[in-house]
């Protein structure tokens, strides 16, 4: 099985886990409150992903062990870590010195530490200092984008709630365009334009719409899941940047502590609830297995590979709406549906088309420099090899001159001796 088979089965996984989550949270309904069920999908994730954490980071102490580090390495290595920035780090405690071959391999100071022979990352628990503000937002924005999905899985159909996640790329547009500034093709804004146009399908805007605030409040978590993002790109680019499972933690972290107080208020007890807690677990797990078979699919297959495959939930949504509930979308909202798909296929081929190209010019670019360099040492050869050859040419003229002048002498001389000899025989 290739790399982007894996990918591609990890993926419609991940989005079959994501709508059972979806279905098990509608199910459940009125009887447990929305804070309780986001509060149980973020200490689940927090749990696992502190246990997964846990066991890379044993593995590390337990690879140094083997390897013999002394005491004296890693007290180097960690002075080297906390001083480098010169303010004391958040992640002191969780500081691994990783040795191969017997060598110390200085950690980045403020990113995850890095295994050179194979390439291994161990992340810290809870990231490094120096990122604290990047993690705040990409908490606040993921526990706002959890909540509102939740909310409206709730309240509007399961379709609906998932056409409203599937418009982050027009958002992701529209920011980048706007407020970060890059540039924005005609393409992409066709795209913005059709989508939003779907979503106007869907939301069927009026007053006399009773979930119109329920749509509201979709589009905004949508916004915050983009800004999420974001978040997460500038934290996993930069050069200290942080490990996926740290980011992971940090922001099961945030939900766990903004969500606590308001479940505790909600929380009505076990009695007679027991069957709708064991479903709000099973949903929390689906959850979290969900999260990591997403993570891995991008593992093994890029995202310009796969993430078109992510719209299958629609499929999901619109079979579980119709099984449990009843649900029959209108015409207006298969409409939306279609446009809002569509453009989201479509702006999918297109980067792919456009890496394409980039990586071609990359790579024609690569080899013109590639060449230039070859001609200019070839140059270099050559002239190297004449400013060697100069010499050999200097000497053989210098000797070709001194023959010459010798020859030259000699004629002389004969030319001088034969008038002498012949006046000689005259006067004899």
């Amino acid at each position: 099985m290739s790399n982007l088979t894996k990918g591609i089965i990890l993926t419609l996984l991940s989005v079959l886990m994501s709508a059972l989550m979806g279905l098990i949270f509608k199910s459940i309904g009125e009887h447990i409150s929305v804070y309780e069920k986001v509060f149980a999908r973020g200490l689940a994730s927090l749990l696992i992903t502190l246990v997964v954490i846990y066991f890379l980071r044993r593995s590390v102490r337990i690879y140094n062990r083997k390897n013999k580090l002394t005491m004296e390495q890693a007290q180097l290595a960690h002075v080297a870590m906390t001083t480098a920035t010169g303010a004391p780090s958040t992640s002191l405690s969780t500081a691994a010195t990783i040795v191969k071959a017997h060598k110390v391999i200085k950690p980045d100071p403020d990113g995850p530490v890095k295994l050179m022979a194979t390439g291994l990352k161990v992340p810290h628990y809870f990231g490094a200092l120096s990122n604290w503000k990047m993690l705040l937002v990409r908490g606040l924005t993921g526990t706002t984008a959890m909540f509102t999905y939740i909310y409206t899985c709730n309240t509007l159909s399961l379709a609906d709630a998932d056409m409203m996640v599937k418009l982050c790329s027009v958002f992701l547009i529209i920011i980048s365009a706007f407020f970060l500034h890059e540039k924005t093709s005609i393409t992409q804004f066709t795209v913005v334009i059709v989508s939003l146009l779907g979503a106007i399908f869907i939301i069927k805007p009026n007053f006399n719409n009773p979930n119109l605030l329920s749509y509201l409040i979709g589009l905004g978590g949508t916004l915050a899941l983009a800004l999420t993002y974001i978040s997460v790109r500038k934290l996993t680019t930069t050069n200290n940047g942080e490990h996926p499972l740290t980011i992971e933690c940090c922001l099961a972290l945030t939900i766990v502590i903004t969500t606590i107080l308001p479940t505790l208020y909600y929380f009505q007890g076990f009695s007679g609830q027991g069957k709708y807690y064991f479903l709000l677990v099973l949903a929390a797990l689906l959850s979290v297995i969900g999260q990591y078979t997403f993570t891995f699919a991008f593992k093994y297959a890029p995202s310009v590979e796969i993430s078109v495959y992510g719209y299958s939930s629609l499929l999901w949504n619109c079979l579980f709406g119709f099984v449990f509930f009843a649900t029959i979308p209108d015409v207006y909202s298969v409409i939306g549906y279609l446009a809002i798909v569509a453009s989201g296929i479509y702006l999918f081929f297109y980067n792919k088309r456009r890496l394409k190209v980039l990586s071609s010019i990359r790579k024609m670019l690569k080899a013109e420099a590639q060449a230039r360099k070859r001609k200019e040492q070839e140059q270099k050869q050559k002239q190297k090899s004449q400013a060697q050859q100069e010499p050999k040419h200097s000497e053989q003229a210098q000797q070709q001159e001194h023959d010459t002048a010798k020859l030259n002498s000699q004629a002389k001389e004969q030319d001088t001796t034969q008038p002498n000899s012949q006046a000689q025989e005259q006067t004899t």
